[in-house]
């Protein structure tokens, strides 16, 4: 018979109750002891998700089966925390075992993990699993240092960005195929982490989700999120056998929507942004549990690994999740505040019950009583403020030191700051983290979130207007509101903000660009070579100063020297998305056509819809109209068309035969600037190209020509919308008054649309004639109608009815 082990007998043995409380703790998470480890493990992380907005947390309007599922089935950490409302940071926190103090990767972007800190991913790999990551957004991109310890990490995003100043992003469909991808052909033992960033703002869920929560988006995206979550579990379990597969997923931070005054995240560390759901189902956790003991996401690698029977990682400020709880209050800072607007950093301490926050006023909250936090009782409980504020100060002294990687190049910080992205200097980063009370500066928080959601919707006069209601800006506000400025086309606005930024930092190049680009807007040549130059000398390595330099000299009539500028920045960044589109278009204007498509072949997609409007105006003139609305559709992922290019734009498309992608370009201008003729007209016309809405098409040129008092171009799309629907008294009236004003180069396609009227009309000779005056003259790139004009000219030479 087996020994009978009693609780009595296990109290007597060495450690007591205390090692009782151990293995109990142990024995309800599954008994594991002596378990094997699991064949697989799925790491998952969903951006921006707080707790209480997944349903197995509580949230009732919450569409969320996968995780409620995974809940269901397995255990759930009533309270998880996260260390820190940024994403890179959090990340690495989940990466490491360790807290920022600890990593020293301490905001997104300017900082990169140390290659001494050691990973998950490379113990889990030593371990004999394969490695694989699947990731949703630049800002996890691997020069930060997550991708060491991995054989795959795929990183590939495209153009698509969460917002107009974000990060570059793919959505969690795209995730979740490239996982199958791999899958496929997958070895059976294998470690592989799929980050989900859909959730971050903007919120822009996929149609059928926008119309599920048209009055929640947030909700829609981590809808969609857990769709795609459960189509990738669906994949996995297909292929092996779910029991030997250990799922966990949780998020970096939370969203604050609206509390304390925060739109978002990043600058708070109150629970809407620090606490997270915890999900882990498979060997180990099972039973559809709930721990209300705190988690932290520094416990994910120390549990992963003891899972594993891999070696920990030394110093880890987490713990094993299947053991008892160390009793700690969980770590919490956001130094964004300091880095991005120069204000007091804020460390904080939260435990079972309080929760301290370090800030120049600081604030104590009893979650107990107060779990919005909205009753700061710090003065009442000067006790708990100074055991708490010592425990930090302690915890505080053991930090890791300040140290910028900057693995962002100044070009991608100069990308972000020229759309009004804020991006901290590493100048700034030093010991002394102190400043104005983040509280105290709320307002122009909130403007410039408020600002960053104008801007994503194209308003960038208005996102400007907002910022320019904040008082006591700083540099930094100062180059965001140059930036919305010169992208509200308010370039004398935009250099008078971007000197002002330059005189409280002078050596930030990117404040240079921003300077020179609004110089090159006011067509002031001289002064934008100067400042591009005076850039390019703070940043020897950036290929953005070339690219302006080849710019401005492209604009005075230079393309010898701006094709040097662009071979310039090459050799500071091979492959140079922007310096190869423009250097491609130069050759082919020059006439080395098969030089330039070359370029164009090897080439990344273009950055920006500007330079493969370049490239593709080249292969019009060229005589290559496909070619050109090929290469230039290219660019329509890049994001927006801006304004000022969307009628070049869509012409070329046009010209190439890719109506339908001109006419989103049009109908994207129109809905921008709603009251404009020309916009008006140019919709009308590519429904008249596309033979639909001829309703609307009539409608819309009926405005044009009235705004516009009867423009010759308003009514050549009148006489085609009234072609279109046979309505040929209408079409020759019409015509009739546009010839009367129209110019040589109008003339022509306006008499073909007179001579398609008469021939429908039975006037053969006098049609006749009018296709013969419009066929004299010279034809211009991409006018597709000539060829219908030969044909109605063969037409009307045979006795053939008109047709």
């Amino acid at each position: 018979m087996g020994t009978v082990v009693t609780i009595a007998h296990l109290a007597r043995q060495g450690g007591g109750l205390a090692r009782l409380a151990v293995l109990l703790a142990v024995a309800s998470f599954g008994c594991r002891l002596g378990a094997a480890p699991p064949e697989r493990i799925v790491l998952v992380t969903i951006d921006t998700l707080r707790a209480d907005h997944v349903g197995c947390y509580g949230y009732a309007r919450a569409h969320t089966p996968t995780l409620d599922r995974l809940a269901a089935e397995g255990v759930r950490y009533e309270v998880a925390l996260s260390p820190v409302p940024l994403t890179l940071p959090s990340h690495t926190t989940i990466m490491t075992g360790l807290d920022p103090d600890q990593h020293g990767v301490r905001h997104n972007s300017v900082f990169s993990l140390d290659p001494g800190v050691p990973t998950l991913a490379e113990r889990l790999r030593a371990r004999g699993y394969a490695t694989a990551a699947f990731i949703g957004a630049f800002v996890l991109d691997r020069r930060f240092g997550l991708a060491r310890g991995f054989d795959l990490y795929d990183d590939q995003l495209g153009g698509r960005r969460s917002s107009l100043v974000g990060f570059a992003e793919r959505r969690a469909g795209e995730v979740t195929d490239s996982f199958e991808r791999w899958l496929a052909t997958a070895p059976p033992r294998f470690f592989v982490w799929l980050h989900y960033y859909d959730a971050h703002a903007s919120y822009d869920p996929p149609e059928g989700f926008k119309l599920s929560f048209p009055y929640d988006l947030y909700s829609g995206e981590i809808a969609y999120v857990d769709a795609q979550l459960g189509r990738a579990l669906e994949a996995l379990s297909a292929r092996f056998d779910p029991a030997g597969t250990l799922v966990l997923v949780t998020s970096d931070h939370g969203e604050s929507l609206g509390e304390h005054g925060e739109l978002s995240h990043s600058y708070g560390v109150y629970e809407a942004t620090q606490r997270v759901p915890l999900v882990a189902r498979g060997p180990g956790f099972t039973g559809g549990r709930v721990a209300h003991e705190l988690a932290r996401l520094a416990d994910v690698t120390p549990t992963l690994l003891a899972e594993a029977g891999a070696e920990p990682i030394s110093g880890a400020s987490g713990r094993d999740l299947r053991g008892r709880g160390s009793g700690e209050p969980a770590y919490h800072e956001t130094l964004a505040t300091h880095l991005d607007f120069g204000w007091a950093a804020l460390f904080a301490l939260r435990g079972d019950r309080w929760k301290y926050i370090r800030a120049p006023r600081p604030e104590l909250y009893d979650l107990a009583a107060d779990p919005k936090e909205l009753a700061n009782v710090a003065a009442d409980h000067p006790d708990v403020v100074r055991e708490l504020a010592a425990a930090l100060d302690a915890r505080l002294s053991q930090a890791r030191p300040l140290a910028m990687r900057d693995a962002l190049s100044s070009d991608d910080r100069a990308r972000l700051e020229a759309l009004g992205y804020v991006v901290p200097a590493p100048a700034r980063v030093g010991s002394d983290l102190s400043g104005p009370d983040p509280k105290d500066r709320i307002g122009a928080l909130a403007a410039l979130e408020r600002a960053d959601r104008l801007a994503d919707a194209g308003h960038f006069a208005d996102a400007y207007a907002a910022l320019n209601a904040v008082e006591d800006a700083g540099p930094a506000l100062e180059a965001s509101r140059a930036a919305y400025a010169l992208n509200a086309g308010l370039a004398a606005d935009a250099e008078r903000h971007a000197r002002e930024a330059l005189r409280a930092e002078p050596d930030r190049p990117e404040y240079r660009l921003i300077l020179a680009a609004s110089l090159e807007t006011q067509g002031r040549y001289g002064d934008a070579a100067d400042a591009f130059r005076a850039a390019a000398d703070a940043d020897a390595k950036a290929p953005a100063p070339w690219n302006g330099l080849g710019r401005v000299r492209e604009a005075t009539g230079d393309p010898r020297g701006a094709a040097d500028a662009y071979e310039h920045a090459l050799s500071c960044r091979p492959g140079d998305a922007e310096a190869t589109w423009r250097l491609a278009a130069i050759r082919i204007a020059a006439g080395d056509v098969a030089g330039g498509r070359a370029l164009l072949a090897a080439a990344p997609d273009p950055p920006a819809v500007d330079p493969a409007l370049r490239a593709g105006a080249a292969l019009l003139a060229a005589g290559d109209p496909d070619a050109a609305a090929t290469e230039l559709e290219r660019a329509l992922g890049s994001g927006s068309v801006p304004l000022a290019l969307a009628s070049p734009t869509a012409a070329v498309l046009e010209a190439g035969g890719h109506l339908e992608a001109a006419q989103r370009v049009r109908e994207a201008a129109l809905r921008q600037s709603p009251d404009d003729w020309q916009r008006k007209n140019e919709v009308a016309w590519g429904l008249a190209l596309l033979g639909r809405e001829r309703d609307r098409a009539l409608a819309l040129a009926r405005d044009a020509v009235e705004q516009s008092e009867g423009a010759v171009a308003a009514l050549d799309t009148l006489a085609t919308v009234q072609l279109l629907r046979a309505e040929m008294d209408q079409v020759l009236r019409t015509t009739d008054g546009a010839l009367a004003r129209a110019g040589s180069l109008e003339r022509p396609h306006l008499l073909y649309l007179r001579a398609r009227a008469l021939s429908a009309s039975g006037r053969r000779s006098e049609a006749r004639a009018a296709l013969a005056q419009a066929l004299a003259a010279a034809p211009a790139p991409g006018e597709r109608w000539r060829q219908d004009a030969r044909e109605l000219r063969v037409e009307l030479a045979s006795n053939a009815p008109p047709g």
